[in-house]
């Protein structure tokens, strides 16, 4: 399950840097930034999911271990 995870991790990452240039390096009117910008905050959020369930399972291995 942690390599799922770090591999979702790593698509995500590169999901955020071509949302990134899309957004910087195109000449896109208003709302079109803005589905950019909240594309890009969901990605982020989705990628602080992961981290918060990759660090839980660690905590849950280390109190497994030492029970």
């Amino acid at each position: 399950m942690k390599n799922l995870r770090i591999g979702l991790m790593i698509c995500i990452v590169i999901l955020i840097a071509i949302q990134l240039v899309l957004l910087f390096f195109t000449d896109l009117a208003g709302h079109e930034r803005t589905g950019s910008i909240v594309s890009i905050v969901g990605l982020v959020m989705t990628i602080t999911s992961l981290l918060i369930g990759v660090r839980n399972e660690k905590k849950q291995k280390t109190t497994d271990s030492s029970v």
